[in-house]
This record gives C-alpha cells, structure tokens and sequence, in this order.
C-alpha cells in the first residue's frame, strides 16, 4: 500500500523533469527569443527612418533657401526704391528750375541757371549758374558751375557720384518744354523685363510759364 501511494502522489521536481523532456522541438520559440526580452531595430526599420529623416531635412532646405532668396530680394527692391527716390528728387529740382537744357542725350544732361538760383546748397555764397549729369560705369555723378557775381568766374568743378547700380546708360531727351529721363537697374533674378527700367518726365518751370531768365 506504501508503494502504491508513493507512485499515486509523486514529487513536484519529477513531474518539473518529466514536463521539460516531454517539451518537443516544435514547442521552443524561434531564433532564441525570451518572452518579456527588448528588441532592437531592423535593417530595414532602421533604413526607412533614415529615408524619412532626409525627406524632411530636403524640405526644411528647401524653405530657408526660398526664404533667403525672397529676403535678398526685398533688400535689392528697397535699395533700388530708394536710389530711384534720389535721383528723382535731384533731377526734379534741377529740372524744374532750370533756365535752359544746355545739352540732353545718352549718359549726359546739363542744365543751366544764369544766377537764376542764389544761394543754391550747391554753391556756398555764390550762384549757380549751371549742373551737369554724368554717366561712367554704372554710376551717375553731378558737377555744378558755381560763380561769383562780382568777380565773374566760375566753371564746373569736381564730380560727385549720385547713384549706382545702374545695368545701361541713362538716357536724357529734351523736348522743349520738358526733360523725359529714363534709368536702368540690374536686373534680378526671376524679375520680369521691363521692371528695372524706369521713365520719368519733368517740365521745366520757365518754359511753362515763358519766363526763362536768359543772356
């Protein structure tokens, strides 16, 4: 009766072993894998992450050059404003009170005034009697003919540069009562043609008027 109750209630660790060697080959998970164990990446995981990482890279790329280039753009245009605003007022003043067009064509302009405007910033205490617009590579320079009454001297002096940038000579016609002027700037990328040119037209005041102080 021992020996049947021994075989009826057998110990915990010889049914462990008993279970362990009955376990099949089939039962065992593939590639040594412990549940509960981390995993790492794949080659191919790893290779679309990279793919992914270089698309959005491209584009943020892609948005700071446009970004630049749209800044570089509205730096040259407001540069160019204000140059274009300079030269107007120059050549609007002297134009508008001029007492004659001395000489209008490519790249030159000169004006003359017979003393008509004394005291000119131009000539410190003595009157003007004539400007000159010049062109040379690019750049617009003026000379101004300051005289002293009294001794009756004068000439153009040194010229002095107005603005540059310019891609092609300015042209300068005189039509009797009034001077059309036209400038031209470099042109920038992907700008339209046409857009770097600008005309502009001022009547001499005189002229209007038909009271040029003249000789």
């Amino acid at each position: 009766m021992k020996g049947s109750l021994m075989k009826k209630f057998r110990p915990l660790s010889f049914l462990r072993n008993s279970q362990a060697s009955n376990l099949g080959a089939s039962d065992c998970p593939p590639g040594n894998f412990v549940p509960g164990a981390s995993r790492g990446f794949s080659l191919v995981e790893l290779m679309i992450a990279l793919v992914i990482g270089l698309l959005v890279l491209l584009g943020a790329s892609q948005v700071f050059v446009i970004s630049k280039r749209s800044f570089d753009q509205v730096e040259v245009l407001a540069d160019r404003q204000q140059s274009l605003r300079a030269i107007f007022d120059f050549l609007s003043t002297d134009i508008r009170t001029a007492a004659e067009v001395v000489e209008a064509g490519e790249g030159v302009l000169e004006l003359a005034y017979y003393g008509a405007r004394s005291g000119d910033p131009y000539c410190v205490g003595e009157d003007l009697y004539g400007a000159r617009y010049s062109y040379s590579e690019g750049v617009i320079s003026i000379s101004v003919d300051c005289r002293d009454v009294a001794a009756n001297d004068g000439g153009f002096g040194v010229s002095n540069p107005l603005l540059s940038g310019l891609s092609a000579v300015p042209s300068f016609t005189d039509e009797g009562t009034h001077v059309k002027s036209q400038v031209s700037f470099q042109k920038m990328p992907g700008e339209p043609d046409g857009n770097e040119s600008f005309e502009f037209v001022v009547a001499l005041r005189c002229m209007a008027f038909n009271n040029c102080a003249r000789p």
